[in-house]
């Protein structure tokens, strides 16, 4: 064999190995979870507010494309005060059942990655400890013409409701708001404080625990307030 026939048969063996090595490393490096679907844990006390996020994680192309997911509580624990869907064409109904809030949606074009599906918000009847289960009856991919089931690992929550002497101290009136429009003290502005400041104010609850709720500054809460911690969760206004 020739000093140039060798060298190119060397190259050629080098260059195969390369690809060989290259690919067992990709194979290696692959996620081996797969998708998921998870609900948030709690803790609050009674009387108080929480809320969680039921959310799908690491989901691949063609991605979610119909999902139907009911979330169980214990309703001795805990009621249910509001669901929102987090994605377009989804529905949220936190009175399905007694114990039952049931998230529904679809995507067309599908939703790869992670993503909110919905956020409840729960308020603490009597001290306590609530599993947070998920149960799923649909969950299929956006394949035109064939959506197929997603075999996804299910991750729940629980909920923890420690009695009222737990709760925090209510923001001094006149002090400087921590964060503006942030109704229940847990430090975000989002739609469950919309819902417990028109609560407030058609007079279902006496007080709030934080007077950040009054997020114009003006010395009221009222649904002025409500419109515009919606808006701001809604990213509309900063």
């Amino acid at each position: 064999m020739s000093k140039t026939a060798f060298r190119w048969g060397f190259v050629a063996a080098a260059a195969g190995a390369t690809v060989l090595a290259a690919s067992l490393f990709t194979g290696s490096g692959a996620s081996a979870d797969g998708p998921s679907i998870s609900v948030d844990s709690l803790d609050s006390y009674v009387g108080g507010l929480a809320k969680v996020e039921v959310r799908i994680e690491d989901v691949g192309p063609p991605g979610a494309g119909a999902w139907t997911i009911d979330l169980h509580f214990d309703p001795e624990i805990l009621a249910a005060v509001a669901c929102t869907p987090e994605q377009g064409g989804g529905i949220c109904n936190e009175e399905y059942g007694p114990g039952v809030a049931r998230v529904v949606g679809t995507n067309i074009y599908g939703l790869e990655g992670d993503a909110s599906l919905a956020s409840a918000g729960f308020s603490c009847k009597q001290p306590g400890e609530s599993a947070l289960e998920l149960t799923i009856s649909v969950f299929v991919d956006a394949t035109p013409g064939d959506p197929t089931d997603i075999d996804a690992k299910v991750v729940n929550g629980t909920a923890i409701c420690a009695d009222e002497a737990s709760k925090p101290t209510p923001t001094p009136p006149g002090s400087k708001p921590k964060v503006a429009g942030d109704a229940n003290c847990d430090g975000e502005t989002n739609a469950v404080d919309a819902a417990l400041v028109l609560q407030y104010v058609a007079g279902l609850l006496d007080e709030l625990a934080c007077v950040d709720a009054d997020y114009n500054h003006d010395g009221d809460i009222d649904a002025l307030d409500a419109a515009l911690i919606l808006q701001k969760d809604a990213g509309l206004i900063d």
